[in-house]
């Protein structure tokens, strides 16, 4: 073939969406507090945030009481349950005594950093909706240092951790999900 006769241009490929674990969560999925979840044996938690306590009762500014840890959970729910989200293949972390399955030994979790659609990643969503927190001195990395190139690989498409506080930030001033309660001193939780 001469120089004359060159092959023509092809459009580069777009990248590969890194999100390529697709998990499809059925309608009766188990909520167990605001970040956790568990399907048949299997048990799953969104990293870096702070659950509600499943049986938490907050009150506002005018004195009313409701069941914000309830509300917490069916947060998560609604974003969750018979849904296919698209995650990161998640690292596990130890299971604890609040994991155990009854008469057995404490399950490993998985560590869920997933998109509920195309853009949304479900810690945002659970931030924005003000059903759970940033975990205390969290740089808002989901997923801790990196040790392996998968981890690396990872961390470099976890939501970005100064968005992770703006969102919290925004949730907390419009009075979102748990961010309406008051604690005793007069304080937001």
């Amino acid at each position: 073939m001469s120089p004359a006769h060159s092959l023509p241009r092809v459009a580069p490929r777009p990248p590969r969406d890194p999100f390529t674990e697709i998990l499809s969560l059925p309608r009766t999925l188990v909520v167990i507090d605001s970040t956790r979840f568990r399907v048949k044996d299997r048990y799953y938690r969104v990293p870096g945030l702070v659950p509600v306590a499943p049986r938490r009762i907050c009150t506002d500014r005018d004195g009313a009481r409701w069941a914000c840890g309830l509300a917490s959970r069916v947060a998560l729910r609604t974003l969750v349950a018979g849904r296919h989200l698209a995650c990161l293949p998640g690292p596990e972390d130890p299971g604890d005594e609040e994991t155990a399955v009854a008469g057995g030994a404490a399950s490993a979790e998985v560590l869920l950093l997933c998109r509920v659609d195309a853009t949304r990643h479900l810690a945002e969503e659970l931030l924005r909706l003000g059903a759970a927190r940033l975990a205390e001195g969290s740089d808002g990395t989901l997923y801790g240092a990196p040790d392996d190139d998968a981890a690396a690989q990872n961390v470099k498409n976890a939501p970005d951790p100064v968005r992770l506080r703006q969102i919290e930030a925004e949730a907390q001033a419009a009075g979102a999900g748990l961010w309406r309660a008051v604690e005793e001193d007069g304080g937001r939780p």
